[in-house]
Formats: C-alpha cells, structure tokens, sequence
C-alpha cells in the first residue's frame, strides 16, 4: 500500500477514500482512528492508501476531480456500474 494523500480533517480524508472506492479502488485510510495530539503538540495525520499498481491511476482520479472535471473510471479493475 502507497500513502497518496495525508489529512487532517477527517470529513475530507473519508470524502476522498469513499470517492476513490466509488471509482473501483482499493482506498483505505489509516490512523482514522487516532487522530489525535501527540505529545509533541502536533495532529497525527490520516493516510489515504491504496495499493502500488493503483497509485498513479488513484493520483489521478483525485487530481482531476480538485480541478471541477467528471473523474473518470480510472482504475484498472474498475467495473461498470448499471
């Protein structure tokens, strides 16, 4: 698994992993659960991954949906939906 995006607002980081999934990746987030201060005064981010052979289509998808446009089905095993 490959970190693509790091967050520190937990609405965002779970709008991104869903609409990644939507579009047929495998998108998982971790420390959702421990997004906390640590003793350093700083947040612990949350991790948006998905697997290796996924990064660059995942990037992608993520980059063209910042910029307003339709994402397309980018993923390698994405399957139509009806």
């Amino acid at each position: 698994m490959t970190t693509i995006r790091t967050f520190t607002n937990q609405a965002e980081a779970s709008f991104c992993a869903s609409f990644l999934q939507a579009h047929g990746f495998d998108a998982v987030l971790l420390d959702e659960g421990s997004f906390a201060w640590n003793f350093a005064g700083s947040a612990i981010p949350i991790r948006l991954q998905v697997p290796e052979d996924q990064t660059d289509a995942a990037r992608d998808c993520l980059a063209t949906a910042d910029s307003g446009a339709a994402a397309p089905d980018a993923s390698p095993d994405a399957t139509p939906t009806t």
